[in-house]
């Protein structure tokens, strides 16, 4: 009897050890997803901001070439 009650216990620590280590492994992939969620979000918004840019400087001399021209 004694027995079975120690096989039970030794089985009850290894499930819920088993169980930590899936949460661990869930936790740290959840943070893995996120971090490059970021970094593209980031990434996308700098392009945008870089094009913004490109677009003001082309239409800036756009319109000093129009100046020059009349």
């Amino acid at each position: 009897m004694r027995e079975n009650e120690r096989v039970i216990e030794m089985r009850m620590s290894q499930v819920q050890e088993e169980k930590r280590n899936m949460e661990l492994k869930l936790y740290h992939a959840a943070l893995t997803i996120q971090r490059h969620a970021r970094g593209m979000i980031a990434r996308v918004a700098f392009k945008r901001k870089q094009d913004e840019q490109r677009l003001r400087e082309k239409q800036k001399l756009s319109n000093m070439l129009n100046d020059l021209q009349s």
